[in-house]
């Protein structure tokens, strides 16, 4: 696959085989993370790096979407963000390629595509540029999931962001291939988290959530994903104290709720972890422990009242039968931390029997 993709043959044949190729190596990535030592040693990262910065017609809207999933599976490991760091700029000059902001949920829960934006105070990537787009919905996807999983949290981090830029100086702006670390260049005004993942890139993993959840395709991108794919990237994101009351803003508490309930029924134990990780964090914000308590609605950054999403009255019921019986060890240990922020104690009473008739403070109907 590997020798595939290095070709340089221009034939339509050999084009189709590059990409089925790269969807190769994004199976082999998603798969399994014992083989993402394996592509490393492949030198895959710095062949995408040289595709995505070369390649820019309408042509290659699908093999970039192909090499964007591979960065993306790439980063759901640990191990792999601090190396991804320098893939950071060409992610971010995808999704300006876009020539409309991410759609939002109108008030009824319809999706709604937002018009052209500029870099306005809602977050997000800065002006989005007009005119054809070369970012597939697919792409636009993987990519918001890779930036969240790669830069995530802290402004701890805007540092290793800006120096990640600073470094790229040099052979992809002499037109030659580039390695890791010579990749585009962060531009000084936008790096941070708090600009490369804003409200509006947060709305749209709490879009890809909710589909998730429901089991359907993604309504622009036609992806059907796992439901811990998309909780992972916000849990990554909730560690950052000012990620908390935006995530509440765009309705996140509500869709991991309704994610955790999901992977109960089907017996993910992933995805009740990833969920109930994502809960805990939240719940370190004084605003969503009192929605998760099902207390009713807070005033966001604005001074806006967020609007109480009834599914919060079933939140510690959820994480109580997760910690209870959660399919896995973490998944169960998550739940029970999670719980200990929200209400102070864990799931189980005295002679531990679950607390099913001492409803907890701010709790509706006790569990």
């Amino acid at each position: 696959a590997v020798h595939v993709i290095r070709s340089r043959n221009a034939a339509a044949a050999h084009k189709r085989a590059r990409e089925e190729c790269w969807t190769l190596l994004h199976n082999i990535a998603d798969a399994n993370a014992v083989t993402h030592e394996r592509l490393w040693s492949c030198a895959v990262v710095e062949d995408a790096i040289a595709v995505l910065t070369h390649s820019g017609t309408a042509r290659d809207k699908r093999l970039r979407e192909r090499i964007v999933a591979v960065l993306c599976a790439l980063s759901y490991n640990g191990n792999n963000r601090q190396r991804l760091l320098p893939v950071v700029p060409l992610l971010v000059a995808e999704l300006r390629s876009a020539n409309a902001e991410p759609p939002r949920l109108s008030k009824g829960g319809a999706r709604s595509a937002g018009g052209n934006g500029g870099s306005g105070s809602g977050g997000g990537f800065g002006g989005w540029s007009g005119g054809v787009s070369n970012l597939s919905p697919a792409t636009e996807v993987w990519a918001t999931i890779a930036l969240a999983n790669i830069i995530g949290p802290t402004e701890a981090e805007e540092g290793e962001f800006q120096s990640a830029g600073d470094a790229s100086t040099t052979a992809s702006d002499a037109g030659e291939p580039g390695g890791v670390g010579e990749s585009r260049r962060i531009p000084q005004s936008q790096s941070g988290s708090d600009l490369l993942v804003g409200k509006p890139r947060m709305a749209r993993l709490v879009l890809i959530l909710e589909s998730a959840v429901a089991g359907t395709k993604e309504l622009q991108s036609n992806l059907l994903l796992e439901v811990w794919k998309a909780a992972a990237a916000i849990a990554h994101l909730s560690v950052a104290d000012p990620n908390k009351s935006r995530l509440r803003e765009v309705g996140a508490l509500g869709a991991l709720v309704r994610g955790l309930k999901k992977s109960l029924e089907v017996q993910d134990g992933l995805g009740q972890e990833r969920c109930c990780e994502a809960l805990w964090n939240l719940a370190f914000d004084e605003g969503n422990r009192r929605l998760l308590r099902g207390a009713g609605g807070v005033a966001d950054s604005g001074e806006r009242t967020v609007s109480f999403d009834p599914i919060l009255t079933e939140a510690l019921p959820t994480l109580r039968q997760c910690a209870l019986r959660g399919t896995s060890d973490a998944a169960r240990e998550k739940a029970q931390g999670a719980l200990f922020v929200i209400t102070g104690s864990g799931p189980l009473g005295v002679g531990g029997e679950l607390c099913s008739n001492a409803p907890m403070e701010g709790s509706v109907g006790g569990a």
